[in-house]
């Protein structure tokens, strides 16, 4: 590849520019608009320039611009050229007299220039040439499509995924979340050319899931006969038995085992499988002794006969999950395209389509190069093959007159996690007209420029594939502003050696002492230039020329946390949502208990938030003093109030003001960033207030939905200060930056691939599901996350103008980094063989000694205590506190219900409303079936019973008619909605009917808080396991299903309904769940396994056990028996008076095993 010469390279043609890092890739871009406008006579609008950012855009707009002014002032002779500055002083020697009016008019007409990113591009085509095209006008753009996406899964997931029942169903399910439905949705490619194999049709397991299920029945039938014959035909001959096989213990279990198995079939009972196979024929001949006959049963063949079908179930039910996933991917792109449509938005995606679609006519294809006659595509590395057949449509292939220049680095290809495809930025290196080279860095000192050369230039393959080779580049000569340590300038490169034993280190031990090594060498540093000794050039070093390159937000934080302790001021830069902050969810607890003053629970939580901050003491003050409370309430009632009439902002400027909020929020740790979040965030309520003129809950169910959502440009965080600090920024992020000083002290990160699939480059895009050929693609499409590792190693090392620290050594799972191939890549053959078995601890010393010379300082990690930094570089005042001296162990805080079941196994139905997920409703469009799911409608519903009065039927009407509008929904739902309401208190409750209920007799959302002793889900298992007897026969083993971290503090959590009839008294619980269109689905039997699959037995008795301890400690002469009536759980939707008990869940736990309860979780006596 022949060498860049900027003044004489032709401006016709397809030109691919390779630009390595640091050598002027955007000083080029600006030179040939230069050259295009003074040599070929074009005007700026008849240049289109375009880059992948808006603010890469905003950057190039403001660099053209200064160009063409410099270019200006040369030529007036207003100032000599530059010195080095090839293009000055080829402009200077031009013998044009039109060229200061066309540099001029240039200027003049600035505002008219084409710079724009790919979308931008695309949406001003579309938008000028809406007939040639077919584009509809009013057609919005919608940045964020995860609703439509996440409608997609579940329409997915419930047309064929929930209706599988059996064996096959139950795996599915395990294996095709609604959320692993929507992580494959966030595929890139998905909308272009991309294969996906397998894509033939599995057989159906349902005739042999049937079977499985049959043979089941079978056993379970017999089951009652068979069990004691077996055992008592092994018990009586155990002296015949391997003792290490054989035990009456180890029978009771596999019979145990089996009975459960029988009772619950399901393919990923591995445990119960196990022991079900040491009763199968093979397991019992094998631990009978020699001297003995295996004994005989027919039951042993039955189990070897079920075993053998479940494993063919197993066999078939794979394939037929990948013809799932195959089904949902391949019909993905046309479902949601189906439902932009109907809401008529477009994303950015749509605008790249559309566009390629559009090149099929030949008018808008004409009128696009009419109107450019020259395109820059900066980043082109970063382009994929439906961006590069637009560019190569529209001016790869056109006449004489137009040219297309493809600038970028495939060297520094980092981003295919976007959608970015290096292969079609090397097909486009082949078929372009010439292929040139920028060779000189004018970034780095030529030693440093040297040490990275160095570093890549050994490795013969050192990016790993054979199109992209590195091109050693060069410094220009002169003066360069070197770091220099008492007078002198050490090697520009320092790598450390972190030492290891036999076993490679383990990356979260060794990042402590990484952060903290860093952060020692930057206090040296910083303490030396304060000392006048450590330079740039002739400048001390500053905390802002400083930058660390991390490659997690977590890294990111345990580095800020070290330089933090050192007070050195640090700063974050993050490509993370805001939403996705602690303190966006404390401003949503603060709204809600704004927009829901009226209820005590929620103005305690928006009270406790941080940045109102009312202590624990100053809360539980409240409930003895109701003066307080009360003027709590009025206060939050007056910010509503300005709420609805001003909008979020104007209430939270007010509640800020009133009660100081700034000022707390900026004294507390991190309060600058805690500050910048959260005014953020206000910013962005306040947009969406405005653009959508929303209501209020519609407005907190909008923010509540966007919390943990992915960043977008608007939401990215933002710098919490713009004083002079250390830089902590991802790798991507850092991609175009440079600095004086860098480090890299987390290079060892793995290639990373998913484990059930492979998206590769076979013949163009495949995504491989689960082939034959997967294995292989695995391997390929490891090694290509392997080559993208070195490249972003690539970008990481290139940042540092003067200085740049990396940390190497032995680590675990480090083997695939792209440092393992950089420095040890030379001793293996392919990149598949490097490993820590291969490479030991003295190899990865001497490689890295190899590396040594005066440009390269190669010494171990330091471990010295780190010192302050100088005070002249922090503002913060010397503080003390008193030393925390209590040790909080892991899993210490509260806990609640939700917290002890998230993560666990769930029923064939879970409460569906929770996770959005609906069903088919039947024929009447206003039934409570069809009335909407999701948390907003459980909101709504639950708002209107709290409200009403039971006893007056005339408050229903507006209270349903006020819920329906708070929540934004169609008040042609009011029938509906009141019609269930009052059939559901006079419906009988198993006892009493809540329209006997007064006001006087009710609890609204009693919340409890009960202390809690060390509890594990085993030890809550056992509770329910003892206690078999006296509760429904399958809690015990849902139980063993619970996935919850060993917790202990207090358990929290709010009763929804407590109310008193004659004299006892009883707890109710609202349930919104869809659980089916029919009456049918509501039935005792539906109902009992909707409260099993979704663990609301252990609610309730969570409930009961804290009701119990209320009512003990409020009730002089409180007996369990005569005063508790139990739980009843209505499920809203299907609660019918002319049908009694449909809808209505009804139990009493026993007392006995609500002690036993209270025993394992508290401890103490009831008082």
């Amino acid at each position: 590849m022949e060498p860049m010469d900027l003044c004489t390279a032709p401006l016709d043609g397809t030109t691919l520019i390779e630009a390595s890092a640091g050598t002027g890739k955007t000083y080029t871009l600006t030179g040939l608009f230069v050259r295009l406008l003074l040599e070929k006579g074009l005007t700026v609008d008849q240049i289109l320039v375009v880059t992948f950012t808006d603010a890469a855009t905003e950057e190039l707009r403001g660099r053209i611009h200064e160009r063409l002014t410099e270019i200006l002032q040369l030529l007036e002779r207003t100032r000599a050229p530059k010195n080095k500055d090839d293009l000055e002083s080829f402009v200077s020697q031009m013998n044009d007299p039109d060229a200061v009016r066309r540099l001029e008019l240039a200027l003049r007409n600035f505002d008219l220039a084409q710079i724009f990113t790919i979308h931008g591009f695309c949406q001003r085509m579309l938008g000028r040439n809406g007939f040639e095209c077919a584009a509809l006008f009013d057609t919005q753009l919608e940045p964020d499509l995860s609703d439509l996406r996440r409608q997609v899964c579940l329409d997915f997931w419930r047309s064929r995924i929930m209706p599988l029942d059996g064996l096959t169903g139950t795996e599915v399910r395990q294996h095709l979340t609604p959320d692993h439905l929507t992580e494959l949705s966030g595929l890139p490619f998905l909308a272009q050319r991309i294969r996906i194999v397998p894509d033939t049709t599995a057989p159906d397991p349902t005739p042999l899931d049937r079977t499985v299920r049959e043979a089941c029945e079978r056993l379970k039938a017999s089951w009652s006969v068979t069990e004691p014959e077996v055992r008592a035909l092994l018990l009586a001959r155990t002296d015949s038995f391997n003792a290490r096989q054989f035990s009456p213990q180890k029978l009771d279990q596999r019979l145990k085992a089996t009975r459960d198995f029988l009772n619950d079939p399901r393919l990923d009972a591995k445990e119960q499988l196990k022991a079900m196979d040491e009763l199968a024929p093979d397991y019992v001949r094998g631990m009978t002794k020699m001297a003995f006959a295996a004994p005989e049963h027919p039951l042993f063949k039955e189990i070897g006969s079920l075993l053998e079908l479940i494993e063919a179930l197993r066999q078939a039910v794979a394939p037929f999950v990948v013809h799932l996933r195959h089904a949902f991917l391949s019909g993905f792109t046309t479902r949601l395209d189906e439902l932009k449509r109907l809401r008529n938005v477009m994303g950015f995606d749509d605008l790249l389509r559309g566009m390629h679609a559009a090149l099929a006519s030949p008018e808008l294809v004409t009128a696009v190069r009419n109107q450019y006659r020259a395109a820059l595509i900066d980043e082109f590395q970063d382009t994929d093959g439906l961006q590069y057949d637009i560019f190569r449509t529209l001016f790869a292939a056109a006449d004489a007159e137009n040219c297309l220049f493809l600038i970028g680095d495939p060297k520094q290809a980092i981003y295919s996690f976007r959608g970015a495809d290096l292969h079609t930025y090397l097909q486009a290196a082949d078929s372009c007209t010439r292929s040139r080279t920028l060779v000189v860095n004018h970034r780095s000192t030529p030693e440093l420029v040297e040490a990275v050369n160095r570093l890549f230039f050994r490795q013969s393959n050192p990016f790993l594939h054979r199109k992209i080779a590195f091109r050693p580049v060069c410094a220009p000569g002169g003066n360069h502003e070197r770091f220099n340590e008492d007078g002198r300038a050490p090697a520009p490169l320092v790598l450390w050696h972190t030492a290891s034993d036999d076993k490679p280190l383990a990356k979260g031990a060794l990042a402590p002492r990484i952060c903290r090594a860093v952060a020692a060498e930057i206090s040296r540093l910083l303490r030396g230039a304060a000392e006048g000794r450590i330079r740039i050039g002739d400048t001390p070093l500053l905390p802002g020329n400083i930058a660390v390159l991390v490659e997690t937000h977590a890294q990111g934080e345990a580095i800020h946390q070290a330089l933090g302790t050192l007070r050195i001021p640090s700063v974050v830069t993050h490509t993370s949502s805001v939403f996705a902050s602690p303190e966006a969810a404390e401003l949503l607890s603060v709204l809600r208990g704004t927009a829901e003053c009226q209820r005590p629970a929620a103005l305690r939580t928006a009270l406790a938030a941080p940045m109102i901050g009312l202590t624990a003491t100053e809360l539980a003050a409240l409930d003895e003093d109701s003066v307080k409370l009360e003027a709590w309430f009025e206060r939050f009632l007056a910010y509503r109030d300005v709420w609805e009439r001003s909008g979020a902002m104007a209430a939270l400027q007010r509640l800020f003001a009133d009660l100081g909020v700034r000022e707390r929020l900026v004294s507390l740790p991190g309060g600058e960033r805690r500050m910048t979040n959260v005014l953020h965030c206000m910013e962005l309520l306040h947009s969406r207030e405005r653009e959508t003129g929303v209501s209020m809950h519609a407005l907190l169910t909008w923010f509540s939905r966007k919390l943990g959502a992915d960043a977008t440009e608007d939401t990215q965080l933002r710098l919490d200060t713009d004083r002079d600090a250390v830089q902590i920024v991802t790798i991507h992020k850092s991609k175009g930056l440079q600095y004086p000083v860098v480090f890299c002290p987390f290079i060892y990160g793995k290639a990373r691939c998913p484990e059930d699939r492979a998206l590769v480059h076979d013949g163009g895009l495949l995504l491989d599901l689960g082939s034959p050929d997967l294995p292989a693609r695995m391997r390929a499409a490891l090694e290509e996350a392997q080559a993208e590792r070195v490249r972003l190693l690539y970008v990481a090392l290139t940042r540092a103008k003067c200085r740049c620290y990396a940390v190497w050594g032995r680590i675990n799972e480090a083997e695939t980094s792209g440092a393992a191939w950089l420095f040890h890549g030379h001793r293996v053959e392919a990149p598949g063989a490097l490993g820590w078995e291969a490479v030991t601890k003295e190899m990865v010393r001497e490689d890295l000694e190899a590396l040594r010379c005066q440009c390269v300082d190669v010494g171990e990690l330091p471990d010295s205590t780190p010192e302050p930094g100088p005070p002249q570089f922090t503002d913060a005042p010397e503080l003390n506190c008193r030393t925390w001296e209590r040790t909080l162990g892991p899993g210490y805080g509260l806990a609640s219900f939700t917290g002890l079941t998230r993560g666990s196994e769930h029923g064939a139905r879970p409460g569906l409303d929770e996770d959005d997920a609906a069903g088919q409703a039947e024929d009447d469009e206003w039934s409570m079936a069809r009335f909407p799911r999701g948390a907003a409608a459980g909101s709504c519903l639950h708002r209107i019973f709290e409200r009403i009065d039971f006893t007056a039927s005339a408050t229903v009407p507006g209270e349903v008619a006020d819920a329906l509008a708070a929540y934004g929904f169609d008040e042609a739902w009011e029938k509906t909605v009141r019609d269930m309401v009052e059939q559901t208190l006079r419906a009988d409750l198993d006892g009493f009917r809540l329209e006997q209920i007064g006001m006087k007799d009710r609890l609204v959302e009693l919340e409890f808080l009960i202390p809690l002793r060390p509890v594990t889900r085993e030890s809550l298992a056992a509770v329910y396991r003892e206690a078999a007897g006296l509760l429904p026969p399958e809690l015990p083993d849902r139980m063993e299903g619970l996935r919850f971290d060993p917790r202990r503090g207090f358990m929290t959590g709010f009763m929804d309904l407590v109310v008193r009839s004659g004299r006892k008294f009883y707890l109710l619980d609202w349930k919104s769940n869809w659980l089916g269109p029919t009456p049918g689905h509501y039935t005792k039997e539906a109902l009992h396994e909707a409260m099993t699959g979704s663990h609301y037995f252990l609610q309730y008795h969570l409930y009961c056990l804290a009701l119990k301890r209320h009512l003990a400690l409020r009730m002089p002469g409180f007996d369990f028996a005569e005063h508790f009536g139990g739980v009843r759980y209505v499920f809203l939707r299907g609660v019918d008076p002319q049908r009694p008990g449909q809808g209505v869940h009804a139990d009493c736990p026993d007392l006995r095993f609500l002690d036993a309860l209270d025993k394992a979780l508290i401890g103490t006596e009831n008082r």
